[in-house]
Protein backbone atom coordinates (compact mmCIF):
# COMPACT_ATOMS: atom_id res chain seq x y z
CA UNK A 1 0.00 0.00 0.00
CA UNK A 2 1.47 3.43 -1.35
CA UNK A 3 1.50 5.96 1.58
CA UNK A 4 2.93 8.54 3.10
CA UNK A 5 4.20 10.73 5.47
CA UNK A 6 1.78 12.29 8.79
CA UNK A 7 2.17 15.96 8.32
CA UNK A 8 1.19 16.90 11.59
CA UNK A 9 1.22 14.02 14.51
CA UNK A 10 -0.24 14.51 17.81
CA UNK A 11 -1.07 12.47 20.97
CA UNK A 12 -2.84 13.27 23.38
CA UNK A 13 -4.74 11.80 26.71
CA UNK A 14 -8.18 11.59 26.50
CA UNK A 15 -10.95 11.02 29.32
CA UNK A 16 -11.96 6.78 29.97
CA UNK A 17 -15.49 5.81 29.16
CA UNK A 18 -17.21 2.89 30.03
CA UNK A 19 -19.11 1.83 27.95
CA UNK A 20 -18.54 1.46 23.70
CA UNK A 21 -20.63 0.62 20.74
CA UNK A 22 -19.30 -1.76 18.34
CA UNK A 23 -19.84 0.39 14.51
CA UNK A 24 -18.16 -1.65 11.50
CA UNK A 25 -17.86 -0.43 7.78
CA UNK A 26 -16.91 -1.62 4.54
CA UNK A 27 -13.51 -0.82 3.04
CA UNK A 28 -14.78 -0.20 -0.87
CA UNK A 29 -14.12 2.82 -1.61
CA UNK A 30 -11.04 3.28 0.47
CA UNK A 31 -7.94 4.35 -1.23
CA UNK A 32 -4.20 4.03 0.13
CA UNK A 33 -3.44 6.96 -2.43
CA UNK A 34 -4.03 10.07 0.60
CA UNK A 35 -2.56 7.37 3.56
CA UNK A 36 -0.65 8.00 6.35
CA UNK A 37 3.21 6.25 7.01
CA UNK A 38 2.51 5.89 11.49
CA UNK A 39 5.09 4.53 13.66
CA UNK A 40 3.85 1.22 13.95
CA UNK A 41 4.73 0.85 17.44
CA UNK A 42 1.89 -1.35 18.56
CA UNK A 43 5.05 -4.08 19.73
CA UNK A 44 7.72 -2.09 20.87
CA UNK A 45 9.46 -2.59 23.71
CA UNK A 46 7.22 -5.64 24.39
CA UNK A 47 8.35 -9.04 25.36
CA UNK A 48 6.72 -11.53 23.45
CA UNK A 49 4.44 -9.58 21.18
CA UNK A 50 2.46 -10.49 18.39
CA UNK A 51 1.39 -7.73 16.17
CA UNK A 52 -2.38 -8.14 15.79
CA UNK A 53 -4.25 -6.90 11.83
CA UNK A 54 -7.50 -5.92 14.29
CA UNK A 55 -9.45 -4.20 11.29
CA UNK A 56 -9.01 -4.58 7.35
CA UNK A 57 -8.53 -1.03 5.69
CA UNK A 58 -11.88 0.38 6.21
CA UNK A 59 -13.83 3.14 4.68
CA UNK A 60 -15.42 6.10 6.36
CA UNK A 61 -17.49 8.89 4.99
CA UNK A 62 -17.57 12.10 5.92
CA UNK A 63 -18.40 13.29 9.31
CA UNK A 64 -19.03 9.31 10.37
CA UNK A 65 -18.17 7.85 13.31
CA UNK A 66 -16.97 4.48 13.61
CA UNK A 67 -17.18 3.02 17.53
CA UNK A 68 -14.72 -0.50 17.65
CA UNK A 69 -14.02 -2.53 20.74
CA UNK A 70 -10.56 -4.49 19.45
CA UNK A 71 -9.41 -7.82 21.89
CA UNK A 72 -6.32 -9.82 21.45
CA UNK A 73 -6.35 -13.01 20.98
CA UNK A 74 -6.42 -16.55 23.10
CA UNK A 75 -2.90 -17.26 22.54
CA UNK A 76 -1.79 -13.61 23.50
CA UNK A 77 -4.64 -12.26 25.70
CA UNK A 78 -2.78 -9.29 26.94
CA UNK A 79 -3.40 -6.07 25.21
CA UNK A 80 0.12 -3.58 25.24
CA UNK A 81 -0.66 -0.73 22.59
CA UNK A 82 -2.24 -0.18 19.64
CA UNK A 83 -1.34 1.81 16.71
CA UNK A 84 -3.14 3.12 13.52
CA UNK A 85 -2.58 3.62 9.91
CA UNK A 86 -5.28 6.43 8.96
CA UNK A 87 -4.86 9.45 6.09
CA UNK A 88 -5.33 13.18 6.31
CA UNK A 89 -9.00 13.25 6.89
CA UNK A 90 -9.05 10.93 10.13
CA UNK A 91 -9.05 11.86 13.97
CA UNK A 92 -8.61 8.94 16.02
CA UNK A 93 -9.56 8.83 20.07
CA UNK A 94 -8.63 6.07 22.61
CA UNK A 95 -11.28 5.86 25.05
CA UNK A 96 -10.99 2.76 27.58
CA UNK A 97 -8.12 0.02 27.92
CA UNK A 98 -8.96 -3.00 29.45
CA UNK A 99 -6.45 -6.37 30.17
CA UNK A 100 -7.33 -7.87 26.52
CA UNK A 101 -8.65 -5.02 24.50
CA UNK A 102 -9.29 -1.07 23.91
CA UNK A 103 -12.06 1.18 22.55
CA UNK A 104 -11.42 3.39 20.12
CA UNK A 105 -13.36 5.99 17.42
CA UNK A 106 -12.33 7.16 14.18
CA UNK A 107 -14.23 10.22 12.53
CA UNK A 108 -14.38 11.46 9.17
CA UNK A 109 -13.83 15.35 9.33
CA UNK A 110 -13.48 15.85 5.95
CA UNK A 111 -16.84 17.49 3.94
CA UNK A 112 -16.37 15.97 0.61
CA UNK A 113 -14.37 12.56 0.56
CA UNK A 114 -14.11 9.08 2.78
CA UNK A 115 -11.41 8.62 4.83
CA UNK A 116 -9.78 5.31 5.51
CA UNK A 117 -7.72 3.81 8.67
CA UNK A 118 -6.57 0.39 9.76
CA UNK A 119 -5.55 -0.79 13.42
CA UNK A 120 -3.07 -2.71 14.54
CA UNK A 121 -2.83 -4.16 18.46
CA UNK A 122 0.27 -5.42 19.97
CA UNK A 123 -0.61 -8.58 22.35
CA UNK A 124 1.83 -10.86 24.49
CA UNK A 125 1.32 -13.60 26.59
CA UNK A 126 3.00 -11.34 29.19
CA UNK A 127 0.31 -9.13 31.11
CA UNK A 128 0.78 -5.32 30.93
CA UNK A 129 2.86 -3.20 33.08
CA UNK A 130 4.09 -0.16 32.24
CA UNK A 131 4.99 2.09 29.27
CA UNK A 132 3.43 4.98 27.04
CA UNK A 133 0.21 3.87 25.13
CA UNK A 134 -1.31 5.42 22.19
CA UNK A 135 -3.72 7.73 23.00
CA UNK A 136 -5.26 9.54 19.69
CA UNK A 137 -3.82 10.84 16.45
CA UNK A 138 -5.36 13.91 13.94
CA UNK A 139 -3.85 15.81 11.10
CA UNK A 140 -5.57 18.53 9.90
CA UNK A 141 -6.30 19.81 6.38
CA UNK A 142 -3.66 22.70 5.47
CA UNK A 143 -6.85 24.94 4.72
CA UNK A 144 -7.89 24.78 8.71
CA UNK A 145 -5.25 27.88 10.17
CA UNK A 146 -4.75 27.59 13.82
CA UNK A 147 -4.62 30.59 15.51
CA UNK A 148 -5.95 32.20 18.53
CA UNK A 149 -9.42 32.45 19.36
CA UNK A 150 -10.92 36.02 20.66
CA UNK A 151 -12.86 35.93 23.38
CA UNK A 152 -16.28 35.00 22.63
CA UNK A 153 -18.74 38.34 22.29
CA UNK A 154 -21.73 36.05 24.22
CA UNK A 155 -24.50 35.01 21.88
CA UNK A 156 -22.97 36.79 18.81
CA UNK A 157 -20.87 35.23 15.53
CA UNK A 158 -16.96 34.58 16.69
CA UNK A 159 -16.21 34.04 13.44
CA UNK A 160 -17.18 31.96 10.39
CA UNK A 161 -16.48 28.96 11.57
CA UNK A 162 -18.94 29.89 15.31
CA UNK A 163 -22.48 30.35 15.67
CA UNK A 164 -24.81 29.52 18.35
CA UNK A 165 -25.44 25.80 18.24
CA UNK A 166 -29.00 24.88 17.32
CA UNK A 167 -30.42 21.20 17.22
CA UNK A 168 -34.20 21.71 16.73
CA UNK A 169 -35.81 20.67 13.96
CA UNK A 170 -39.73 20.33 12.66
CA UNK A 171 -39.46 16.40 13.18
CA UNK A 172 -38.91 16.85 16.81
CA UNK A 173 -42.32 18.03 18.70
CA UNK A 174 -42.57 21.29 21.06
CA UNK A 175 -38.47 21.30 20.80
CA UNK A 176 -36.52 23.30 23.24
CA UNK A 177 -32.69 23.74 22.39
CA UNK A 178 -30.87 24.05 25.81
CA UNK A 179 -27.84 25.21 25.37
CA UNK A 180 -24.34 25.16 26.90
CA UNK A 181 -22.31 28.13 28.73
CA UNK A 182 -19.20 28.96 25.61
CA UNK A 183 -16.45 27.38 26.98
CA UNK A 184 -12.60 27.89 26.14
CA UNK A 185 -10.74 24.26 25.64
CA UNK A 186 -6.79 24.54 26.51
CA UNK A 187 -4.51 22.90 23.97
CA UNK A 188 -4.12 19.30 23.61
CA UNK A 189 -6.99 19.08 26.70
CA UNK A 190 -10.14 17.21 26.58
CA UNK A 191 -13.25 17.63 28.25
CA UNK A 192 -16.22 16.12 29.14
CA UNK A 193 -19.87 17.86 29.61
CA UNK A 194 -23.26 16.66 30.51
CA UNK A 195 -26.08 18.51 28.93
CA UNK A 196 -29.51 17.89 30.60
CA UNK A 197 -33.13 18.14 29.33
CA UNK A 198 -35.27 20.63 32.05
CA UNK A 199 -38.17 19.53 33.46
CA UNK A 200 -40.29 21.23 31.06
CA UNK A 201 -39.04 19.67 28.17
CA UNK A 202 -38.05 16.27 29.54
CA UNK A 203 -36.81 14.16 26.53
CA UNK A 204 -33.94 14.48 24.79
CA UNK A 205 -33.96 13.92 20.88
CA UNK A 206 -31.11 15.49 18.97
CA UNK A 207 -27.61 17.90 19.39
CA UNK A 208 -25.50 20.17 17.83
CA UNK A 209 -22.37 22.28 18.59
CA UNK A 210 -20.27 24.92 17.44
CA UNK A 211 -16.26 25.44 17.92
CA UNK A 212 -14.00 28.29 16.97
CA UNK A 213 -11.41 26.02 14.97
CA UNK A 214 -11.69 22.73 13.06
CA UNK A 215 -9.09 21.91 15.66
CA UNK A 216 -11.67 21.43 17.93
CA UNK A 217 -13.83 17.85 18.25
CA UNK A 218 -17.08 17.32 19.86
CA UNK A 219 -18.11 13.84 19.74
CA UNK A 220 -21.30 12.69 21.55
CA UNK A 221 -21.07 9.45 24.11
CA UNK A 222 -23.36 7.05 22.22
CA UNK A 223 -23.93 4.84 26.50
CA UNK A 224 -24.00 8.10 28.58
CA UNK A 225 -26.05 7.20 31.64
CA UNK A 226 -28.21 10.65 30.52
CA UNK A 227 -28.90 9.42 26.80
CA UNK A 228 -30.03 6.04 27.73
CA UNK A 229 -31.95 7.68 30.55
CA UNK A 230 -33.53 9.67 27.77
CA UNK A 231 -33.20 12.92 29.74
CA UNK A 232 -29.92 14.10 28.14
CA UNK A 233 -26.22 13.50 27.21
CA UNK A 234 -22.71 13.49 27.81
CA UNK A 235 -20.24 14.81 25.26
CA UNK A 236 -16.34 14.89 25.01
CA UNK A 237 -14.63 18.00 23.17
CA UNK A 238 -11.16 17.41 22.46
CA UNK A 239 -8.97 20.48 21.38
CA UNK A 240 -6.13 19.16 19.07
CA UNK A 241 -4.16 22.21 18.65
CA UNK A 242 -0.40 21.69 20.30
CA UNK A 243 -0.63 25.44 20.44
CA UNK A 244 -3.87 27.46 20.78
CA UNK A 245 -6.73 27.54 23.18
CA UNK A 246 -10.26 27.25 21.08
CA UNK A 247 -13.73 28.11 22.13
CA UNK A 248 -16.75 25.90 22.03
CA UNK A 249 -20.88 25.34 22.54
CA UNK A 250 -23.56 22.17 22.69
CA UNK A 251 -26.74 22.81 22.49
CA UNK A 252 -29.32 19.57 22.81
CA UNK A 253 -33.04 19.83 21.56
CA UNK A 254 -35.23 18.83 23.96
CA UNK A 255 -39.27 18.04 23.59
CA UNK A 256 -42.22 17.60 25.80
CA UNK A 257 -43.74 15.45 23.48
CA UNK A 258 -41.21 12.39 23.82
CA UNK A 259 -42.70 8.82 23.44
CA UNK A 260 -39.90 6.86 24.76
CA UNK A 261 -38.24 8.19 28.02
CA UNK A 262 -36.00 5.67 28.04
CA UNK A 263 -34.09 6.32 24.85
CA UNK A 264 -34.52 9.80 23.83
CA UNK A 265 -37.65 11.51 21.38
CA UNK A 266 -38.29 10.92 17.85
CA UNK A 267 -35.80 11.67 15.63
CA UNK A 268 -36.91 12.37 11.87
CA UNK A 269 -38.33 8.85 11.03
CA UNK A 270 -37.16 6.96 13.53
CA UNK A 271 -35.81 6.81 17.58
CA UNK A 272 -32.49 6.31 18.72
CA UNK A 273 -31.02 5.48 22.11
CA UNK A 274 -30.91 2.39 23.90
CA UNK A 275 -33.95 0.28 25.50
CA UNK A 276 -34.25 -3.16 27.21
CA UNK A 277 -35.97 -5.59 24.90
CA UNK A 278 -39.49 -4.77 24.01
CA UNK A 279 -40.54 -8.60 24.22
CA UNK A 280 -42.32 -8.72 20.55
CA UNK A 281 -42.01 -11.41 18.00
CA UNK A 282 -39.21 -11.76 16.46
CA UNK A 283 -39.55 -11.49 12.83
CA UNK A 284 -35.32 -11.67 12.17
CA UNK A 285 -33.78 -14.60 13.82
CA UNK A 286 -30.67 -14.02 16.08
CA UNK A 287 -27.35 -13.98 14.54
CA UNK A 288 -23.29 -14.16 15.92
CA UNK A 289 -21.31 -11.43 15.12
CA UNK A 290 -17.67 -11.12 15.95
CA UNK A 291 -14.86 -8.57 16.02
CA UNK A 292 -12.32 -9.49 13.07
CA UNK A 293 -10.49 -12.15 15.04
CA UNK A 294 -13.41 -13.54 16.72
CA UNK A 295 -12.10 -13.01 20.05
CA UNK A 296 -15.22 -10.58 21.04
CA UNK A 297 -18.62 -11.66 19.76
CA UNK A 298 -22.21 -11.09 20.03
CA UNK A 299 -25.95 -11.24 18.93
CA UNK A 300 -28.01 -9.42 16.62
CA UNK A 301 -31.96 -9.80 16.17
CA UNK A 302 -35.07 -8.09 14.98
CA UNK A 303 -38.14 -7.68 16.84
CA UNK A 304 -41.52 -6.49 15.51
CA UNK A 305 -44.70 -5.01 18.02
CA UNK A 306 -48.33 -5.35 17.22
CA UNK A 307 -48.73 -2.29 16.16
CA UNK A 308 -46.07 -2.50 13.55
CA UNK A 309 -43.00 -1.32 15.48
CA UNK A 310 -39.71 -2.30 14.58
CA UNK A 311 -36.93 -3.04 17.16
CA UNK A 312 -33.75 -3.35 16.16
CA UNK A 313 -31.54 -5.80 18.95
CA UNK A 314 -28.32 -6.03 20.06
CA UNK A 315 -25.78 -7.81 23.05
CA UNK A 316 -22.99 -5.71 21.69
CA UNK A 317 -22.20 -4.26 25.60
CA UNK A 318 -23.22 -7.31 27.32
CA UNK A 319 -26.73 -6.37 27.95
CA UNK A 320 -29.50 -5.98 25.57
CA UNK A 321 -30.05 -3.12 23.54
CA UNK A 322 -33.32 -2.49 21.00
CA UNK A 323 -33.71 0.61 19.23
CA UNK A 324 -36.57 1.58 17.00
CA UNK A 325 -36.05 1.99 13.08
CA UNK A 326 -39.21 3.69 12.59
Amino acid sequence: MEKRKLKRFIQVGVVSLFIISVITAGCDSASSENSLTTSREECLGVPDCTSVTATEIESIENFEVHTLHLVCPDEAPNIHNIDVDQNDNIITQVFKWSENGVSVYFKNQDTEGSGIYQAFLGCSTVPYTDGERFNGRVSLPDDIPDVASDPPPGAENINARFVTPNACDDNIPDCLNVLSAVHKIGHLKTHKSDLRCPDSHPGYAAWNSSVTSGWVSVTEIPFDPLRLDGKGNGFLVTNWSPTHDHHWQIGIACSTGCQYATGGCPCGNGKFGCRNDPGCKTTMSRKTECTPNDSSCWSVWTETCKDGEVWECNTTLGWTCCESCQ
